[in-house]
């Protein structure tokens, strides 16, 4: 389907290419060898804080009570860092009832549960209770269940979006609102879990802005472009172009700009209308989704794709998971109703598997 442009008046474009976690440094770090940064050991009537053979325990002794530790000694940055804690759930006092744990970020909770779901609050100190942002109801398979191993956690916070991904899947992504002040763990109802293997580390964006003038008859691509993201070496920026025809969108592909300059270097030729795109830094490929598959490419070769995967519905954003084995993807699909549902679906890198697919919401 052709989209008519408006605004054809307009002469000058922007976009903007940013990468995330090309340069990392360790802010952090604790594996509770002993207590040289003073962790709160103690125990009162509500629970147990202690550190104790290479691991911090927390016992909670109170349903209607939380047994949380302060993260001591830690100053966090303005934005763009990662908090990573392996886990372990120990035992619960209640038969046949789980409670949540994990990681607490000033006022917002990031918690998973024994039993596999997970869920996020914010708690507001004005408002009664804590609001549900991410309420139960989605168990994962992903999630070790009632200590039959670590859950991993990682937290990536970065440019007012906060997400969380548990054993390299990630489970939600929602705008937050921090002070980055703050960071401790919690356990609910009467659950006992260690955390060990505490990493944070702060993540330096990179971002270039390539003007375009739509008018530049000397760019022979004509139209204009919009998503983007830089190549492995940072030396690249692959971006959607958008070509234009008698004031009408009639197709999308991917041109390859230098980073540094904004010139255009190459396209890809062998794949159309291009809604979505993602490089796994590491691996050095690039992800483009198209209707309803997504092509595989090596960077070093881009005539063609190596690999397809089949998606149920066009997908609108692709990205990486922080170690770029797992691929997610959100699409959407309108109902008889005349509502859209937004899924998201995640798929194995090597084979191309569905891992999950997670109704996100529907409006």
């Amino acid at each position: 389907m052709t989209k008519k442009l408006l605004g054809l008046l307009l002469i000058t474009s922007c976009f903007y290419a940013a990468s995330y976690g090309q340069t990392e440094k360790t802010i952090y770090e604790e594996h509770f060898n002993d207590n040289a940064k003073r962790w709160a050991n103690g125990e009162n009537a509500i629970g147990i804080a202690k550190v104790a053979e290479g691991k911090l325990f927390l016992e909670n002794k109170r349903v209607n009570f939380t047994a949380s530790e302060i993260v001591p000694g830690l100053v966090l940055p303005n934005d763009n860092y990662s908090i990573e804690v392996k886990t372990r759930w120990k035992k619960n006092g209640t038969k046949g009832m789980y409670y949540a744990y994990g990681i607490v970020l000033d006022q917002y909770s990031f918690l998973i549960c024994a039993n596999g779901d997970r869920k996020m609050m914010h708690n507001n100190p004005k408002d009664k209770r804590p609001a549900l942002l991410v309420n139960w109801g989605g168990q994962q398979a992903n999630i070790k269940r009632y200590g039959s191993g670590d859950n991993i956690m990682k937290l990536v916070v970065s440019n007012g979006f906060a997400e969380l991904f548990v054993n390299e899947v990630s489970l939600y992504k929602k705008e937050v609102k921090l002070e980055h002040k703050k960071l401790l763990f919690m356990n609910e109802g009467l659950e006992s879990v260690e955390y060990d293997d505490l990493i944070i580390k702060q993540i330096q964006p990179i971002i270039t802005v390539i003007k375009e003038t739509l008018a530049d008859k000397k760019n022979a691509w004509g139209g204009f472009s919009s998503a983007a993201c830089f190549s492995a070496d940072g030396k690249r920026v692959y971006a959607i172009r958008h070509l234009i025809e008698s004031d009408t969108i009639t197709s999308n592909m991917v041109i390859c700009y230098d980073a540094v300059n904004g010139k255009p270097i190459s396209k890809i030729e062998d794949i159309k209308n291009v809604s979505g795109l993602a490089v796994a830094g590491s691996k050095k490929i690039l992800a483009l989704s198209s209707g309803k598959e997504i092509r595989i490419y090596d960077e070093a070769d881009l005539s063609k794709s190596k690999k397809t995967i089949r998606c149920k519905m066009p997908m609108d954003n692709l990205f990486f998971n922080p170690n770029q084995n797992i691929l997610s993807g959100i699409g959407h699909q309108l109902l008889a109703n005349e509502q859209i549902r937004y899924t998201q679906y995640q798929w194995n890198v090597e084979d191309g598997k569905l891992i999950s697919e997670t109704l996100i919401s529907e409006k």
